[in-house]
């Protein structure tokens, strides 16, 4: 037998050799910190198109087409030459109604 499926047969044995609690925490925050950077990097086109006119549009692209690659290229390239929203879209209510006066 080669020593190195003997090295990976007692390296993984969790029965004979258990995690310590340490090792168990450090490898839940190191999942954690993996899926939040993997969440913001997914995300990122919806986070640039924030202040955009079509920031609702981009984020749906990349909700449901991010997980392919077109989709999130799509997404990246649409929030980047995406015109900023103008004071009167972004005050929403004042821009519907016409007024900036309060009933």
């Amino acid at each position: 037998m080669s020593p190195l499926l003997l090295a990976s047969d007692t390296a993984f044995d969790f029965a004979a050799n258990p995690p310590t609690t340490g090792e168990l925490l450090f490898f839940a925050i190191l999942l954690g910190v993996h899926g939040l950077a993997g969440l913001i990097v997914y995300f990122l086109p919806a986070l640039l198109a924030r202040s955009t006119q079509q920031r609702r549009f981009i984020f749906w692209l990349n909700l449901l087409l991010g997980w392919t690659i077109l989709g999130w290229i799509g997404a990246f390239v649409w929030a980047l030459i995406s015109p900023p929203r103008t004071a009167d879209q972004a005050s929403g209510l004042a821009a519907a109604t016409g007024s900036n006066d309060c009933p």
